[in-house]
């Protein structure tokens, strides 16, 4: 019950993110995955090594991994996140921006309505790739 709680305060209470993230997104085999890996290969632009971070498409946000940082640091950045979800969005942005000294963080999201209109309200500097 504590874990789900803890996953609702996440989700919940968030502000917007001043960042200009891009966010690619688009129907199923359409070429969302080409044009990411085509951005990413720009020296200043930078996203994780796998083709999303997959983020907002998870309910449990205390069990998320990625091969870039170890569950040690994911639980570090989600404890130090003062703005739920997307604190930790954008705390995962600035580690692997110090790790491949980009300056804009590409991430491609699945279309599904409700996650579409969330974060384009949670990031309401960001660019958007269809």
């Amino acid at each position: 019950m504590k874990k789900l709680l803890r996953n609702v305060q996440l989700w919940a209470f968030c502000k917007p993110s001043p960042l200009p993230h891009v966010f690619i997104t688009g129907a199923a085999r359409s070429g969302t995955t080409p044009l990411n890996t085509i951005l990413t290969r720009h020296d200043l632009i930078f996203g994780c090594d796998y083709e999303s971070t997959g983020i907002f498409k998870i309910r449990d946000l205390l069990s998320y991994q990625t091969g870039e940082f170890s569950n040690h640091q994911i639980r570090e950045m989600i404890n130090n996140s003062d703005n739920g979800i997307i604190g930790f969005y954008d705390l995962l942005a600035a580690g692997l921006s110090s790790r491949k000294n980009g300056k804009l963080f590409v991430d491609k999201i699945w279309p599904n309505s409700f996650r579409l209109r969330f974060i384009n309200k949670m990031f309401p500097n960001a660019r958007w790739l269809h």
